[in-house]
């Protein structure tokens, strides 16, 4: 949690500070759209963290989440920009799908911030402030690190693993990518 909020308190100071050489703390309170992917525990945490950072900045937070529904979301970027809201933070649902709704918003003056995903590397440098994302391969490399550490401390021979993961994300592909590779680097053979 406590890295979640010092995570946000830095995405909001830099988007409300400057981006893309505008200064949003011209307003008295600015106004932050957020749109999240789910409601689940990672979400949470992260909804916790923009909020503490919010109310630390003094800025105005509007929490949205689109449960992997790219109809919702371009509603909810086109309802924010219609709201006047001077930022968007989004993890978007796709690094092209998501490209016309966001590129409208910058259009119009919004400033666009990603975390954890982002769109695609020409859409980013053309309208979008800040990309914050962790290493989603090496995450997947530490587990299957710890895994492989763990099979040869306790001398298990037959692996079986269950992933349960979500490949319709891009940076869950890269996760689980990074996953196997740690296995295959270490020697694992599993099923």
């Amino acid at each position: 949690m406590k890295r979640s909020r010092l995570f946000f308190l830095l995405v909001l100071t830099l988007v409300l500070v400057t981006s893309i050489g505008q200064v949003v703390l011209a307003q008295d309170k600015p106004v932050i759209g957020a749109i999240l992917f789910s409601r689940d525990s990672f979400f949470q945490s992260i909804q916790a963290g923009m909020e503490a950072a919010a109310a630390e900045a003094g800025a105005e937070l509007l929490v949205n989440i689109h449960e992997h529904d790219i109809s919702e979301e371009t509603r909810l970027i086109e309802d924010y920009v219609a709201r006047g809201v001077d930022a968007i933070l989004i993890t978007p649902e796709s690094v092209d799908a998501s490209v016309p709704a966001l590129q409208a918003a910058a259009e119009a003056g919004v400033v666009i911030v990603c975390y954890n995903t982002c769109v695609n590397e020409e859409a980013q440098a053309e309208f979008v402030s800040a990309f914050y994302e962790t290493d989603q391969a090496s995450l997947g490399y530490q587990t299957g690190e710890y895994l492989a550490q763990w099979v040869a401390e306790n001398g298990v021979e037959e692996v079986n693993i269950g992933i349960a993961q979500c490949d319709f994300v891009e940076a869950c592909q890269r996760r689980g990518a990074g996953f196997r590779q740690a296995l295959a680097d270490a020697g694992v053979e599993y099923n």
